[in-house]
């Protein structure tokens, strides 16, 4: 692609060039740029700490490959040759720009701009990013990232579990994906109020990406791990026309997109299944086709303006509803290995899932300035999306037949390799398993409104209500919100101003005390069970206080400084059980002093934090006063996440050739879950003592830029630069077996895991060294 699309750019560039310089239109080259240059760098990845089980008690220790995925996430940091192209020329009638910059990497863009002044313009650009996930993964499958990762011998039925234990001899690959979007769009108003445009970009991904299967019928099997192969492509074609002036402007435009998988089901050997193939099947194809209108009428009583938008989108599927699967046929309970193995028949009420989301939207505001500094506006916003999708459900059923003899609603497990539905007495009815789908509908509209009082002073306000109905969520199928601000602005103090806001929103539900989230949805919750109390915390009863204030001081000449905070509480109303409290505290503080001309530092911070406090109930809640035993107890959490940042930023100009950049920045995150329990009658852990606190995501990066430039001439400019950076990451999540991240984990009987050790330990330093030299036209 690379090879192809810069000769393209280039060449068209240059004919653009040509076509003026034949009009007697002669192009002016000024501005441009080419640098090239060589960049050398230094990359260390994390190692994981990882081991493998041989029993449930006993581990050995393994130490897995490292990991430089996380330095290079979005971009290349490959060493070698680097280039950057800026060619801008003009004349009186026409303009043509040519960007380009990371030539030959896998974050490589190129981007051509250019048209005639007032008749039309057009786009022509590549864009590439790669997105790298973990590096250095194990497994035991061969073919990772493949569509087929069948072990080579592994006979179905014998053995159960193969001696894949030791992740010393497993392979090696890398979880990553690489995105390639190609396109261009091309305007043209010809002079007129008219405008036409057209668009078409192609986006690409490929590569590998984590996924993980279950092996046997639940969690007490274990699961595992491996590489999936990743294929996308999407086309967006776009199409808008529009008229527009002083007075107004209305617009139509329309996107068609498609999406597309090249890869619909892979297969892999489930150990579990004696080794079996298992199929697992990946995103389907889908097709979006949305309309929208946008029209604005000017010059309206009291200097108002309406504004009116409206889109309707379509998104569709379709794809065939897999009517069986492995499972394992064992009269023991538990099996501790698979004697036996088939597959299960279902029946469900439809061979063919088509998917259908059906969306509209509207908005209408209207803005008026009535003089003497008041303003105001008027809104109203209306979301609808409608799920007219199959249903698909196994509902309760009997041992009865269709017309044609096979089974409804019920399932059966045959002997593999069978795959033919067998005979009505061999099936099984249970249930009812319904489904539902889910819609709904948002009405959003207000009033703000804002005076002026004098050229120091503004007040401002508003008040708005929110409402949802849902379809297919029977928890809580209706939903109120109640929002109002208000807001200061002085700056009466000269170097100062400010401004303070604060806003207030209320959130009220319907609920179906019922059927709560959560709950088995065959049978009615009871005051006398836990979940009768639950409630999902997006659709709590809440009141959420926000303040947030911003100042900018000039104390003296050269010095700027500001200084930013908002503090906001959620206190969810109602609730015995669930999230009851949730606070977010921001503050931002930024110091400057210098002449840019000469030397400027500037110094910044950042500090955010969240608490938000969960209370659960083991047993039976019980009225007034819940006592607390082994058998029922009151148990809480406290999750806190923290982010923090600083840095320091200097210019220096010490000759009129040589201008020096450097900055400094430190940022953390951290955070864990501190519990508590009522139950003290046990010996520790859950079921009596304290439970054990852990700490989660706590990571600390510091980033070191140095850069100077030194000018020879006016057309030549040398480049040095430095960049090293720091990143640490700790997650007490990530030690799930033992203190080590597991490969291989077996926690007794038939609970057999297979890992790939995918991000596990992500901490990475990097030192970049480069030169280049550039030219400017």
């Amino acid at each position: 692609m690379n090879a192809k699309l810069i000769p393209l750019l280039v060449g068209s560039l240059f004919a653009a060039t040509a076509a003026s310089a034949a009009d007697g239109d002669d192009f002016n080259w000024t501005g441009s740029s080419i640098g090239i240059g060589v960049r050398n760098t230094k990359q260390e990845g994390g190692t994981r700490n990882g081991a493998f089980g041989t029993s449930a008690t006993t581990t050995a220790p393994f130490t897995g490959p490292e990991d430089k995925a996380k330095l290079n996430e979005y971009r290349d940091l490959s060493g070698g040759v680097i280039g950057t192209i800026d060619l801008m020329g003009s004349s009186t009638r026409n303009y043509v720009r040519f960007f380009g910059e990371n030539l030959g990497y896998e974050d490589q863009l190129l981007n051509l701009r250019g048209g005639e002044y007032g008749t039309f313009k057009y786009q022509v650009f590549q864009d590439k990013m790669p997105h790298n996930l973990s590096w250095g993964a194990l497994t035991p499958l061969p073919n990772p990232g493949g569509t087929q990762q069948l072990v080579p011998g592994a006979v179905p039925g014998n053995p159960a579990y193969p001696p894949f234990q030791n992740p010393a001899s497993w392979n090696q690959f890398d979880y990553k994906l690489q995105r390639n979007v190609v396109g261009g769009n091309f305007d043209f108003t010809g002079n007129s109020p008219w405008n036409i445009r057209a668009g078409y970009n192609e986006t690409t991904t490929q590569g590998v990406r984590p996924l993980s299967a279950r092996l046997g019928t639940g969690s007490g099997n274990g699961l595992i791990e491996f590489g999936g192969p990743t294929d996308y492509k999407t086309k967006d074609f776009t199409m808008d026309g529009g008229y527009s002036t002083k007075q107004g402007s209305v617009s139509v435009n329309f996107l068609n997109s498609r999406f597309s998988n090249a890869v619909d089901t892979m297969q892999f050997t489930n150990f579990y299944m004696l080794n079996n193939p298992d199929t697992m099947y990946l995103p389907p194809d889908n097709i979006l086709n949305r309309v929208g209108l946008n029209a604005t009428l000017r010059e309206l009583p009291v200097n108002s303006t309406l504004s009116v938008r409206g889109t309707w989108s379509k998104l569709t599927n379709n794809f065939g509803v897999a009517s069986g699967g492995l499972l394992p046929n064992d009269s023991t309970s538990p099996p501790t290995v698979a004697s036996g193995v088939g597959t299960l028949f279902t029946t469900p009420s439809s061979d063919t899932f088509s998917g259908e989301i059906e969306t509209k939207t509207a908005s209408l505001s209207y803005t008026s300035n009535w003089g003497s500094g008041v303003d105001s506006k008027l809104f109203y916003n209306y979301y609808d999306t409608k799920n007219n999708s199959t249903l698909v459900t196994y509902n309760q059923g009997t041992l009865g037949t269709n017309l044609t003899g096979v089974p409804t609603n019920c399932f059966a497990l045959v002997s593999a390799p069978s795959t033919t539905i067998p005979a009505p007495s061999s099936f099984t009815c249970v249930g009812p398993y319904p489904n539902s789908l889910f819609s709904y509908r948002k009405q959003d509209y207000g009033v703000d409104a804002g005076w002026r009082l004098n050229r120091e002073n503004k007040l401002s306000g508003g008040v708005s209500a929110l409402g949802i109905e849902r379809e297919g969520r029977e928890d809580a199928e209706k939903t109120d919100e109640r929002r109002v601000w208000a807001e200061y602005k002085n700056s009466m103090v000269e170097g100062l101003s400010g401004r303070l806001k604060a806003v207030y929103l209320q959130r009220s539900s319907d609920f179906n005390p019922a059927r709560p989230v959560g709950q088995n949805p065959f049978t009615d919750a009871t005051p006398a069970q836990v979940p009768y109390y639950y409630r999902a915390y997006d659709v709590s009863n809440m009141n959420q206080p926000q303040i947030k204030l911003v100042l900018d001081w000039a104390p003296a000449p050269l010095w700027d400084t500001s200084f930013e905070t908002t503090v906001k509480q959620t206190n969810y109303k109602d609730l015995s059980y669930g999230r009851t409290h949730d606070d977010r505290r921001d503050y931002n503080v930024t110091v400057s002093y210098g002449d840019p001309k000469d030397f400027r530092f500037t110094a910044l911070a950042n500090y955010e934090i969240i608490e938000f406090d969960q209370v659960y109930r083991n047993g039976t809640p019980a009225s007034g006063p819940s006592p607390n035993n082994a058998g029922n107890f009151d148990w809480s959490t406290k999750n806190t996440q923290i982010n923090r940042m600083w840095g320091l930023i200097a210019d220096w100009l010490p000759t009129e050739r040589l201008a020096l950049k450097g900055s400094y920045l430190w940022t953390t995150t951290g955070g864990g879950v501190h519990f508590n329990t009522g139950n003290t009658s046990g010996t520790g852990g859950f079921n009596g003592g304290p439970l054990v606190d852990y700490v989660t995501d706590n990571t600390s990066k510091q980033t070191l830029n140095l850069k100077g430039d030194y000018k020879l001439d006016k057309q030549w400019t040398g480049t040095l630069g430095y960049v090293t950076e720091k990143y640490d990451y700790n997650d007490d999540q990530m030690k799930g077996y033992q203190g080590f991240a597991p490969y291989y984990q077996n926690l007794g009987g038939s609970n057999n895991s297979w890992y790939t050790g995918a991000y596990v330990n992500p901490s990475y330093r990097l030192t970049v060294v480069y030169m280049t030299a550039t030219y400017k036209f």
